[in-house]
């Protein structure tokens, strides 16, 4: 009856899903010359040309504002950042510009 109870938890706890990434995406002021492969908070993000594409943690403005700095600081000048598909607002993406 045990193992029976142990393996039933461990089922339970193996098929929970993972929190999952939120997507997200980067336009740069000023396009790659060259692509270029990068952790932003710690994800990979892939920037080709001016598109940058990888995700946030969440949806929080928090969540997009450390991870547009780590993009400024590797790649440039952010002029557009989305969430799962919705701009950030005005006052993230300012913050993320002044870095």
């Amino acid at each position: 009856m045990k193992t029976l109870l142990i393996a039933a938890i461990a089922s339970i706890a193996l098929s929970a899903p993972a929190h999952a990434d939120t997507p997200a995406t980067a336009t740069l002021a000023t396009p790659l010359a060259k692509p270029l492969e990068l952790v932003a908070d710690g994800r990979p993000w892939r920037c080709d040309g001016a598109a940058c594409t990888g995700s946030v943690v969440d949806r929080r403005p928090r969540s997009a504002a450390r991870v547009c700095a780590d993009i400024v600081r590797a790649a440039g000048a952010v002029a557009a950042f989305t969430v799962d598909a919705t701009p950030v607002a005005a006052e993230t993406l300012a913050k993320c510009a002044a870095q």
